[in-house]
């Protein structure tokens, strides 16, 4: 059969093959088609244009009835370098997990799984450098060759996951759901980072992550002993999981995590992140230190609790405080904090005291296009400007798009008794600026208790300005990379289709400014 493909113009056989295999598998984050494995048999030329395509992406979410994917997908690039080097883009996660079920026997798969691939598998841990390393060597040879045997719980994905990573030189994307310990994982770091703790003697054959890009964080789930799913603990980012120094990194994720105690003491040297996103589940107290080492940041996405006193009005002035050292290069900042808990003292949490009196230094942000952020914040505390023109003032200067969060509306209007003239005065404002785009979250909180932001002013003004307005936030903004596909899989635990983020993220792109990249949506606001 004669080869059309070398006959048509190169332009039109891309496209024939993003048609084909639904995409650009080797290039697009979010890619839900397949690549036919019977495309690479055809001929010769297009074994060279599928091969590439086919073994450029790979995921497993966690569901240890079909642990003899990852296991074959090890094998392939242990024994087959020229394949492994195709692979660009990895998900490892446990938005697949399911329990273990009555009669079925989990241990007897695994050690069968273990008997099967053991002649290569200690190749591939010499090939790693899991034989030589800060830690000892016979015992975490030995603590992975026992979790991968034969063992109930989820933790055999450390090892057999950790190896995958070390076998994959040129990664590009990562998105992992990461054990809180996890020796496997430290040690590939560590040779990636350059950690002088690692003594001489064997190195890995190749190190991980030097081309990683982009990389995607959130805590493992596991199985119990009894084989029912337990959510995962912290992730943390200190010492052993220095994830900011990998050489090539420009996106950085990560949810559920922490600040290992040793961050402020650990090492460190600026890096070359300009997308950040962090997700805390406790007080954030190292975020200066961490803004500080990003000096090429342009996007940052925070996403807090607001459970606690101390994250009340001193925080959000230390907040803005390390903001400061951004507004140069930031275009893109999204800020959003939790409900507070309900007290019938304010001044916990927001303490009628001038001495802590400040304005957010917004205006001085002058290449900012898009912020999504709580009215709270935006209006600091105390605000010496005019009623009516509190949040209208704290501005930054070229902004296109603006989203408010809501669901603490109660507290909001404690503070902003004429709230609804502050939100019209926003619309004002940004009409005789840049503004193209306002969203306003009219959540009324967990169970449709609560109040609303009183925002029908703002829309009219909006409406009066050619203001595009939107009055449902989700959808449309994304909660401080809660609302983003991985932050949606990784906190819901599900795994989210092709069509589930069509429908759930219909908006994102049309409040994003045109020619901005957020979260791998392209913007269209124009």
């Amino acid at each position: 059969m004669p080869d059309f493909m070398r006959l048509l113009p190169r332009e039109t056989c891309a496209q024939i093959i993003q048609d084909v295999v639904g995409g650009r598998p080797e290039r697009d984050a979010d890619y839900f088609g397949s690549v036919p494995a019977a495309a690479c048999l055809v001929n010769r030329h297009w074994n060279m244009i599928f091969t590439p395509l086919l073994y450029s992406r790979y995921e497993f979410k966690g569901n240890w009835k079909l642990v003899k994917s990852p296991w074959c997908f090890l094998r392939t690039l242990v024994l087959r370098p020229d394949l492994a080097a195709y692979i660009t883009h990895l998900t490892l996660t446990t938005n697949g997990i399911v329990d273990a079920e009555y009669g079925e026997d989990p241990e007897q798969y695994y050690e069968e799984l273990f008997k099967d691939n053991h002649d290569w598998y200690l190749q591939a841990m010499y090939q790693a450098g899991f034989v030589s390393t800060h830690f000892p060597t016979r015992a975490l040879t030995r603590a992975a060759t026992e979790l991968l045997r034969c063992e109930l719980n989820s933790n055999y994905q450390k090892p057999l996951t950790a190896l995958i990573l070390a076998h994959c030189p040129n990664l590009k994307r990562l998105r992992y759901h990461a054990c809180d310990l996890d020796p496997f994982l430290d040690t590939i770091l560590a040779y990636a980072t350059g950690d002088p703790r690692i003594q001489h003697g064997h190195r890995p054959f190749a190190l991980a992550f030097q081309k990683l890009e982009s990389l995607y964080l959130g805590s493992r789930c596991q199985l119990s002993s009894s084989g029912r799913i337990v959510p995962g603990r912290s992730i943390q980012i200190g010492e052993c999981r220095p994830y900011q120094r990998l050489p090539q990194l420009k996106e950085l994720v990560l949810l559920e995590t922490k600040f290992a105690e040793n961050f402020s003491s650990m090492r460190h040297s600026p890096n070359n992140i300009q997308q950040l996103t962090l997700g805390f589940t406790k007080h954030p107290a190292q975020l200066d230190l961490m803004l500080s080492l990003s000096p090429k940041l342009t996007q940052l996405s925070l996403f807090l609790l607001g459970k606690h006193p101390r994250e009340g009005v001193s925080f959000h002035r230390e907040l803005w405080g390390m903001l400061d050292k951004l507004k140069d290069n930031l275009e893109y900042l999204d800020i959003y904090q939790g409900k507070f808990h309900y007290t019938s003292d304010t001044t916990d949490f927001f303490p009628d005291d001038d001495d802590l009196s400040f304005c957010p230094k917004l205006p001085q942000f002058k290449k900012l296009r898009q912020l999504n952020i709580t009215p709270l914040l935006l209006n600091g505390h105390r605000c010496k400007h005019a009623p009516g023109k509190r949040l209208s003032s704290h501005l930054p200067p070229n902004l296109e798009s603006l989203g408010l969060y809501g669901q603490d509306a109660a507290w909001i209007a404690h503070f902003l008794p004429a709230l609804d003239r502050e939100l019209e005065g926003v619309a004002v404002a940004g009409a005789a600026r840049s503004l193209k785009s306002i969203v306003v979250d009219d959540e009324r909180g967990p169970n449709g208790l609560g109040m609303c932001l009183p925002y029908f002013r703002m829309r009219d003004a909006a409406a009066s300005h050619a203001i595009r307005f939107h009055s449902f936030a989700r959808g449309v903004l994304l909660y401080g990379g809660a609302d983003t596909p991985f932050g949606m899989s990784t906190y819901s635990r599900l795994p989210v289709g092709a069509f589930a983020l069509d429908y759930a993220l219909c908006h994102v792109w049309d409040v994003i400014p045109h020619g901005m990249e957020v979260h791998n949506f392209k913007g269209r606001l124009c």
